[in-house]
């Protein structure tokens, strides 16, 4: 049986993300201040139980935990990524759930406000999705932009 695409499922009904993971996490013991991105390769098996409870309580969609990730902020940003997509994808199975890459802001603010280029900024949100792309997401979200 071929996986429906998201649009295809679209039209037939509403579709609902899953919620927190960085709240989420701190509540089960990360300590302020600690990026949640670590606990994919630290502690996958959290990750991957936040996402099954998040599909059994009837998420459609869950974000990766790749909200901090991205080539300014991690040397190994790949690994991240890739670590991130294989939890999501193993907590959904073989459900007609979605994985989500979830990309946050880069941290930094663009010209003329700040002093990132934004070409550069483009250059850096191409490379997060290139990587989350050939790792397996389904659809990218693009969330808490604050940057102008």
């Amino acid at each position: 049986m071929t996986k429906q695409s998201i649009l295809e499922v679209l039209k037939k009904k509403r579709l609902y993300f899953d919620g927190g993971t960085g709240t989420v996490l701190q509540k089960r013991g990360l300590k302020p201040g600690v990026p949640p991105e670590g606990m994919s390769l630290e502690h996958p098996e959290m990750i991957e139980t936040l996402h099954s409870e998040y599909l059994s309580s009837g998420a459609d969609i869950i974000k990766t935990n790749t909200f901090g990730v991205n080539s300014l902020k991690y040397e190994n940003y790949d690994e991240y990524i890739k670590a991130a997509l294989d939890i999501a994808n193993r907590a959904r199975g073989e459900s007609d759930s979605f994985v989500a890459l979830d990309i946050g802001p880069t941290g930094r603010m663009l010209a003329p406000y700040g002093d990132f280029d934004f070409e550069d900024a483009v250059k850096s949100f191409a490379t997060t999705v290139k990587v989350g792309v050939k790792a397996g997401c389904d659809l990218i979200i693009i969330e808490t932009m604050n940057d102008p």
